[in-house]
């Protein structure tokens, strides 16, 4: 028997239905779709000149649990957290939102990025990678000589 209390979720008719399930994607990315698919953890993305910092947030995985990838220009995060039964352990659940299971994000640069050189770190539930870019990929500086 299932125990999980749900509680109603309004949905209207038309365009304010419409704003309600957009706003429930906007504050609720992690969540997986109806068939099962993996969630989807929130990332920071920045560009510098020579590299690109991305920021993964992972709650609740491991470090032994994350895998990165980076082939023919995507980079490929995947990651498992392993979930509890909290209803056995801690009495009757009413509510579940944390997610447990398997993170998938991918990420195509637009330029070519050096996989010999990239680096990454993971802390506190927060996945760090850098990514140096391809020598022939960052920009070139032409010196103005005097006239």
């Amino acid at each position: 028997m299932n125990t999980l209390a749900t509680l109603p979720v309004r949905r209207g008719i038309g365009p304010i239905g419409d704003i309600d399930a957009w706003m429930e994607q906007l504050f609720h990315p992690l969540r997986s779709d109806e068939r099962g698919a993996a969630l989807t953890p929130p990332l920071d993305v920045v560009e510098k000149d020579d590299a690109y910092d991305v920021r993964v947030e992972l709650p609740g995985v491991k470090q032994k649990d994350v895998d990165i990838s980076l082939q023919d220009g995507v980079l490929t995060v995947n990651a498992r957290s392993e979930s509890r039964d909290i209803e056995k352990e801690d009495g009757r659940v009413i509510r579940r939102e944390l997610r447990s299971g398997e993170f998938v994000r991918s990420l195509r640069f637009g330029t070519a990025v050096d996989d010999t050189k990239a680096k990454a770190n993971f802390a506190d539930g927060i996945l760090e990678i850098h990514l140096p870019k391809a020598s022939e990929a960052q920009p070139k500086r032409i010196a103005i000589k005097a006239g």
